[in-house]
């Protein structure tokens, strides 16, 4: 995939005044390519256990304007970067049961004709299962998984982390399946922080505070059917 005229971001700093000034401008050479594949199978005759595997391999060359100091001319940063991703998922189902365990992987490395540029070398993955069981005499449905996501290699310190984030659910239809009552618990451990970290195609780490941590929710769904008359 190829973008034509992308939007980019002029900015001059003036280091005699600490002003920095912004103006938006066009700018070329912003591709990407990407490779996936993947396989399901089932592993016994009765296909009670299967096998999910997907992997992909993503190269990404992005162009914007650096920072220009006290310059009207802007130079070009240019970063190369490969994603690579494996995830495996192993599942076993019986009836009202099953159980999952779930692995993840992937990898971020990062290069850049910018002085100040620090190379990315960045592993991000996560395992752990998930249990789910449905009683047949009340239909009473409990759920939960529990995940641990780890980051390393990333420059800032505080993006390196581990968060054993553990949910549940339970739910409980009536009303034959009309009306559905859901308990969902997130977090239960607290481990998540109310802030997120992300790196843009440039490299560079951006902060967000709009995530939701630790929440306990309670929800009534409500399904109507009616049927159509025969013409």
């Amino acid at each position: 995939k190829y973008v034509h005229n992308a939007w980019g971001t002029r900015i001059t700093y003036n280091t005699n005044t600490g002003a920095f000034t912004y103006m938006n401008d066009n700018v070329n050479g912003n591709w990407d390519a990407s490779l996936k594949g993947g396989f399901f199978c089932s592993l016994d005759s009765k296909r009670l256990f299967s096998l999910n595997v997907d992997g992909n391999l993503n190269y990404y060359h992005s162009a914007d304007y650096d920072i220009a100091y006290n310059s009207e001319a802007s130079t070009i940063s240019n970063v190369n970067t490969i994603n690579t991703g494996l995830n495996v998922k192993l599942r076993y189902r019986l009836r009202g049961f099953s159980a999952g365990i779930t692995s993840k992987f992937a990898g971020r490395f990062s290069r850049s004709n910018r002085e100040d540029f620090e190379k990315i070398n960045a592993y991000d993955y996560q395992y752990g299962g998930n249990l789910q069981y449905t009683i047949p005499l009340i239909k009473l449905t409990l759920a939960t998984d529990l995940n641990m996501y780890s980051r390393r290699g990333y420059n800032s310190q505080q993006m390196n982390t581990n968060d054993l984030i553990w949910n549940a659910q339970l739910t409980e239809p009536i009303s034959k399946g009309n009306i559905l009552f859901k308990l969902q618990a997130f977090d239960i451990l607290h481990q998540l922080s109310n802030k997120s970290y992300t790196v843009n195609a440039q490299g560079r780490t951006e902060i967000w505070y709009n995530s939701l941590p630790r929440y306990f929710m309670f929800s009534v769904a409500f399904k109507f059917n009616q049927k159509m008359k025969n013409k």
